[in-house]
């Protein structure tokens, strides 16, 4: 069965910006997750007033969704993005782990 994980980022106003990957880390998830059929989908939208980004990744299976959260690229980027949340004052909160 698939499995889907949704998060949402909290920013306190627009001129505030959003917390973005850098390159190598969406490269690496691209040639490990989407292009082996690991990450059927991802998609990013925004709240009416923009404050609040709503990211959703399905996964072909749990185990795939289990590779992904304990990757070392994905564990330096979830301590990047920490980071930015406590200079930038916005909040990251997991909304969704399960199966779907």
């Amino acid at each position: 069965m698939a499995w889907q994980r949704t998060s949402k980022e909290v920013r306190p106003d627009t001129d505030t910006d959003f917390y973005v990957a850098h390159e190598d880390t969406i490269a690496h998830i691209r040639e490990t997750y989407e292009d082996t059929g690991k990450s059927i989908s991802f998609s990013i939208s925004l709240s009416e007033d923009t404050l609040t980004k709503t990211k959703t990744r399905v996964f072909d299976t749990e185990a795939s969704k289990n590779t992904f959260v304990a990757d070392d690229v994905i564990v330096a980027d979830r301590a990047v993005f920490a980071q930015h949340c406590t200079d930038n004052n916005t909040t990251k909160a997991e909304v969704t782990d399960e199966e779907i």
